[in-house]
């Protein structure tokens, strides 16, 4: 009897035990929850806090300034010499009409601006393929000069000249066939044209084979489907070349636009050794790099965008 009141009372204990067990662990649940809302609750109060200081900064800066309004935009694109137009549109807090004058800097150049409307404008003319810096707008009324940054980057080709990929998708092989090196691929030539504002024509599609840099073939190609910006032109191919050794093979496709640009990118790099050995470079930084010709062959512009 005594030996079975023992068991009862090792089991009660065990029984509290295990509560005990459960509501320390609840108690913990409890702990890590208000330590997570504690937590967000910081991160809120930091967000908020940095949101504010930003706003009282802009405020600031605002107040401090002795423009109410200043903006740039594009214009009219010159497609022979390659420049486009850049229309920037500033009025001061304060002015007279009759005698405050008014200029902008483009790059290095300080360019007159006209009142009109009750906003001074200047315009300039920067690179197609560059990059130009609207530093600062002066105003001079007698001996009087006032001026304020605007650090405005001017980077035209990301508006206006399409970017174009090309990925070739399939099956191949290459290697040594009765002393020369062979190169195979059948699949399918998918084509990436982001317009930008520009019309792009499929029908002057070329597939351009380079060996050492220089060209020694070019295939003109049709490409199906009429996609959207985003979307893909395909071509089928099924081809085979030889690479002599010591030497590499380049494959590009080239596009041309309603201005008579040239867009021709790389989307295949072989390089074979004096041996007739593959030399593998892993992925060649340069595959996906557009160069750009103008309508007389000559080289405008070269990188990835």
């Amino acid at each position: 009897m005594k030996k079975n009141f023992q068991n009862v009372i090792v089991v009660l204990m065990l029984i509290a035990l295990i509560g005990c067990f459960g509501q320390i662990a609840s108690l913990k649940r409890e702990m890590q929850n208000l330590r997570n809302n504690l937590n967000n609750n910081i991160s809120n109060i930091e967000r908020n806090l940095m949101n504010n200081i930003s706003y009282i900064e802009e405020l600031l800066e605002k107040e401090a300034s002795i423009l109410a309004k200043a903006e740039w935009s594009y214009g009219a694109l010159n497609a022979q010499d390659h420049t486009v137009e850049i229309i920037c549109h500033v009025t001061p807090k304060e002015y007279h009409p009759e005698n405050t004058t008014a200029s902008i800097m483009i790059g290095n150049q300080e360019i007159a601006m006209e009142l009109l409307n009750g906003e001074f404008v200047g315009k300039g003319e920067v690179s197609l393929f560059g990059e130009m810096l609207v530093s600062k707008v002066m105003f001079y009324e007698g001996d009087t000069i006032q001026a304020e940054a605007l650090n405005w980057t001017v980077m035209p080709l990301y508006e206006y000249i399409p970017s174009v990929n090309a990925y070739l998708n399939g099956n191949g092989t290459s290697g040594k066939e009765n002393g020369k090196y062979i190169w195979k691929r059948a699949g399918t030539l998918e084509v990436f044209v982001d317009q930008k504002g520009e019309t792009v024509s499929s029908e002057s599609a070329l597939l351009i084979r380079c060996i050492d840099g220089k060209e020694v073939e070019r295939t003109k190609i049709s490409l199906d489907g009429n996609p959207q910006n985003g979307e893909a032109y395909y071509y089928d191919v099924n081809l085979e070349y030889e690479i002599p050794y010591g030497s590499n093979q380049e494959l590009y496709v080239e596009i041309e636009d309603g201005n008579g640009l040239r867009y021709r990118t790389l989307f295949d790099y072989m390089e074979i050794d004096e041996s007739g050995t593959y030399v593998d470079h892993g992925s060649p930084h340069d595959i996906g790099e557009t160069i750009i010709y103008g309508k007389n062959g000559e080289e405008l512009y070269r990188g990835f965008w």
